[in-house]
C-alpha cells in the first residue's frame, strides 16, 4: 500500500515512540537511572525529524474528518430532500390515480344510468310500435273483409304495373348500356388507329434517325480514310 508522506512521517515518529516504550520496559529497575538520560536524548534528536516530516498532521486530521462530516450531513440532508420529493410525487401521483378512479366510476355510472335509461325509452317505443300495427293490422283486416277482393285487384294492378316499369327501365338500361359499348368499342377503335400511327411514325423517325447517324458515320470514316492516305503521301514524299 503507498503511503503519504505525512502518513510515513507519523508513522515513523509512533515507531520510535514505541521503540522507546519497549526498551524503557527491558531495563532493570537499576539502569533506569543510567539509561533514561540516553533515551531522553536519542528521543530529543529523533523526535524534530519525526515532526519535520509531517507537519501538521493533526490539523490535517481534523480538517478531514471536519470534511467527511460536512459531506455526510450534506448527504444525509440530500437523502432526506429526495425522500420528500418522492414522497410528494407519490402523494401527488397517488391523489391523481384516485381522481382518475372517482371520475371514471363516475363516468361509468353515468353511462349506466343513460344506457337504462335508453333502454327503457326503447322498449316504450317498441311497445308503441308494436300496439300501433297490431292496429293497423286490424283495421286492414276490417277493410279487407269488408271490402272482399278490392284489396287483391287493387294489390294486382299495383304489381302489374310495377313489373312494367321494371321491364321498361330494363329495355332502356339494355339499350343505353349497348349504346355505351358501341362507343367505348368506337372509342378503343381510334385509340388503337392513333396509337398504331404514333408507332409508325416513331418507327420511321428511329429509321430516319439511324440512316443519318449511319451517313454520317460512313463519312467520317472516309474522310479519316482520305487524311490518312494524304498523310501516308505525306510521308513517303
Amino acid at each position: 500500500m503507498v503511503l503519504t508522506r505525512a502518513q510515513q512521517a507519523a508513522r515513523e515518529a509512533a515507531g520510535v515512540f514505541d521503540e522507546d516504550m519497549e526498551n524503557t520496559e527491558s531495563v532493570e529497575p537499576e539502569d533506569v537511572a543510567e539509561t533514561s538520560e540516553t533515551a531522553m536524548i536519542a528521543h530529543v534528536e529523533e523526535a524534530p525529524s519525526a515532526v519535520a516530516k509531517a507537519p501538521n498532521v493533526g490539523e490535517q486530521l481534523a480538517s478531514l474528518a471536519h470534511h467527511l462530516l460536512q459531506r455526510t450531513q450534506s448527504l444525509a440532508a440530500e437523502h432526506v430532500a429526495l425522500q420528500h420529493q418522492q414522497q410528494g410525487q407519490n402523494d401527488a401521483q397517488n391523489a391523481a390515480l384516485m381522481a382518475m378512479y372517482a371520475l371514471t366510476e363516475t363516468s361509468v355510472k353515468n353511462l349506466t344510468d343513460q344506457q337504462r335509461v335508453i333502454v327503457e325509452k326503447l322498449g316504450e317505443a317498441l311497445n308503441a310500435t308494436h300496439a300501433g300495427l297490431q292496429e293497423q293490422f286490424k283495421r286492414m283486416q276490417m277493410v279487407h273483409d269488408e271490402q272482399g277482393g278490392h284489396i287483391e285487384r287493387f294489390m294486382n294492378e299495383r304489381l302489374t304495373q310495377t313489373l312494367q316499369e321494371v321491364q321498361r327501365e330494363s329495355k332502356e338500361c339494355k339499350l343505353a348500356t349497348s349504346s355505351q359499348a358501341e362507343g367505348i368499342q368506337r372509342r378503343m377503335q381510334e385509340v388503337t388507329t392513333k396509337v398504331d400511327g404514333g408507332l409508325e411514325q416513331i418507327t420511321r423517325q428511329i429509321q430516319q434517325l439511324v440512316e443519318s447517324k449511319l451517313a454520317a458515320s460512313q463519312k467520317q470514316l472516309c474522310l479519316g480514310q482520305e487524311a490518312s492516305e494524304l498523310v501516308q503521301q505525306q510521308v513517303q514524299a
